[in-house]
């Protein structure tokens, strides 16, 4: 080998080695940060997921406006099996969702509320013809199903009770939730009540 082919050799080990050093020092740092993070994550009461309230959880009180005139509280919501699903018109998952609800709504079997923020997500997701749309300016449904996803499905029974929890792109993925909300569940405990009724 010639000497410029030995000093471009040695001058490309050295600048591995360099970074090398640089890299480890940069995680030797950052480590600690990464297993506190991870250390929160561990400890968090919910996992990773869309969050909301769970299965097993009262239906917790609300009122909302309805897109068709009138008002819709959780009360309409008991005695008969639902469904509650959170859509935006920003949430690209929501659109194909939303279109087989337009298109067979009824093939639930099983009455479904539609939430949205506003009158012109209504307009915007094409919601005008789809029975029992909820609007909800301030969040406050999603404050009370302590919710930021959407799509959010959530499958209520006829006892007043969260029976399942989704996260569905399309109807039929709904669907599913409809077994669980027809399927005769007991009353949620008093904890759980006391958590999401308010006083």
């Amino acid at each position: 080998m010639s000497v410029p082919w030995i000093t471009a050799f040695g001058v490309l080990s050295v600048c591995v080695l360099l970074i090398a050093v640089l890299l480890l020092g940069t995680l030797r740092r950052i480590s600690g940060v990464l297993e506190q993070a991870e250390a929160r994550l561990r400890d968090a009461p919910h996992g990773p997921g869309p969050g909301g309230l769970e299965p097993g959880t009262a239906l917790p009180a609300f009122r909302a406006r309805r897109f068709d005139g009138g008002w819709t509280t959780d009360e309409d919501l008991r005695g008969s099996p639902a469904l509650v699903v959170f859509a935006s018109s920003t949430c690209p998952a929501c659109s194909g969702l939303i279109q087989g609800l337009r298109r067979n709504g009824a093939e639930l079997s099983i009455r479904s509320y539609v939430v949205v923020n506003s009158d012109e997500e209504v307009h915007a997701l094409r919601l005008e013809n789809v029975q029992n749309v909820l609007i909800q300016p301030d969040g406050e449904l999603s404050i009370a199903f302590r919710t930021s996803t959407t799509p959010h499905a959530f499958a209520i029974n006829r006892s007043g009770v969260i029976a399942a929890v989704s996260t569905p792109n399309n109807l039929s993925q709904l669907q599913e939730l409809v077994p669980r909300a027809i399927t005769r569940g007991g009353a949620a405990s008093r904890q759980q009540q006391a958590e999401v009724v308010p006083s």
